[in-house]
């Protein structure tokens, strides 16, 4: 199923992590909404706890109308932050997950895009930035995977802290005569 601009995403950081693949999916359908966001802890509880395979995984999305939106979120992206985590200092199971988990993912259950969120920030300027952007839209274009940027956290406030997502979007739009930022509909971005 091909999302619309007017279309309806249930994200799921708004559901308990322990709600199941069924349950997201069954509210998602009877809330009337066209698509759902995955985290990479909702995807390896559907595989391990529900038994569900990646063809279950998808029947489960046809039958009720539904594509997976977009998959949360690539966090290890801007310069310096590709840490490890043990799971106590990670209790919403959102750091084990990495770039490559998220491709394997959204390979499997054919979503739209992914979210890059920028968690920690740094002291890296606005170039340096730009140009992991742009590095993770190339790898992602490889998924066919959309591109996605959140500012999440302090980080994301500081006074004079630039957008990387505009100077990405100059570097690799040009590279290949269309940018890589889309909006919901994935037309590109008027950036």
């Amino acid at each position: 199923m091909k999302l619309g601009p007017g279309d309806l995403v249930l994200c799921s950081g708004t559901l308990a992590p322990d709600v199941g693949f069924r349950d997201r999916v069954a509210a998602a359908a009877e809330g009337g909404f066209a698509g759902i966001s995955l985290w990479g802890r909702d995807y390896r509880r559907a595989r391990d706890v529900e038994g569900l395979s990646d063809a279950d995984i998808r029947a489960l999305l046809d039958d009720h109308g539904l594509a997976v939106a977009e998959l949360d979120g690539v966090w290890s992206w801007t310069p310096g932050a590709d840490r490890t985590f043990s799971p106590e200092h990670d209790p919403a199971s959102f750091f084990r997950y990495k770039e490559d988990d998220l491709y394997g993912i959204g390979d499997a259950v054919g979503a739209r895009s992914i979210n890059a969120v920028d968690v920690f920030g740094g002291d890296w300027g606005v170039d340096a930035a730009a140009e992991a952007f742009a590095a993770l839209c190339d790898r992602a274009s490889e998924h066919g995977l959309l591109q996605r940027y959140a500012r999440l956290g302090g980080a994301a406030h500081r006074p004079g802290r630039s957008d990387p997502r505009r100077a990405a979007q100059r570097r690799s739009g040009r590279a290949r005569g269309e940018p890589h930022i889309r909006d919901a509909s994935g037309a590109p971005s008027a950036g």
